[in-house]
């Protein structure tokens, strides 16, 4: 499913795409964003997406943070249930 949904984008079209993901910065917005925010983790993530990590953790002021452990890079493809699990418990803990 991966393979086939990724491996369909052409190199000059992830070029372009990665391109714009790193001329668009919009820390400075993230304390306007009130809405509940879940922030998950997973193990082998890489010291890059720690770091965005933490600055999100840091500049978002409705978040919580959850780490699954044992699913890798893809906890979407890989470990479905375990993802719900996580954001069924954010939506059920709203007010």
């Amino acid at each position: 499913f991966f393979l086939e949904n990724t491996g369909q984008v052409s190199i000059s079209t992830l070029a372009q795409r990665a391109a714009i993901l790193r001329d668009c910065d919009f820390r400075t917005r993230l304390p306007k964003i009130r809405q509940p925010m879940l922030l998950v983790r997973s193990e082998g993530e890489g010291q890059v997406a720690a770091k965005c990590h933490h600055e999100l953790e840091a500049g978002l002021p409705n978040q919580r943070s959850d780490r699954l452990l044992s699913c890798g890079h893809l906890p979407h493809l890989t470990h479905p249930h375990r993802l719900v699990k996580l954001v069924r418990s954010l939506l059920l803990n709203r007010e």
